[in-house]
């Protein structure tokens, strides 16, 4: 058996790549994600601290929705919302070598979003359409909205 060292060790430049070159190795069913990654969304924000989450579709969309922005947890001050979205983030609250979800959103929707408030940033793709802007206005004040 093969002894690996330091040297045997190359970093991921885009953690999406490893991710879509192997997604059976981070999704169960691959040809239908949204429902997997909603699931996995929940359960992080309700990890993170929030007491009410929602999750609804809309259209194409699935929109998750809770009273706390649990997207801003644990990001060592960051204030840029994307990074969330772009790389792994640990969540040791949840168990050892697990991962936050937004990256799962990331690499496998057309478009993804974050309302804040009131205050939506688009992350990936075209700006969400006013349809969904008006289905967003009933739900909890933080949201992260995506198509896949």
């Amino acid at each position: 058996m093969k002894k690996y060292t330091l040297k045997d060790l190359k970093p991921v430049s885009k953690p999406t790549d490893l991710i879509k070159k192997q997604p059976e190795k981070y999704l169960s069913n691959i040809d239908y994600p949204g429902n997997e990654i909603a699931s996995g969304i929940l359960n992080d924000a309700l990890t993170l601290g929030a007491n009410e989450v929602q999750i609804k579709r809309v259209n194409e969309w699935i929109i998750i929705s809770a009273d706390i922005a649990w997207f801003r947890s644990n990001l060592d001050g960051s204030q840029d919302i994307s990074h969330v979205f772009d790389r792994f983030i640990a969540i040791p609250e949840k168990c050892v070598n697990s991962f936050r979800t937004e990256i799962l959103v990331f690499t496998f929707s057309k478009a993804c979003f974050v309302n804040e408030n009131g205050k939506v940033t688009s992350i990936k793709g075209n700006y969400p359409s006013v349809d969904i802007l008006n289905a967003i206005n009933g739900t909890l004040p933080f949201v992260i909205g995506f198509k896949c």
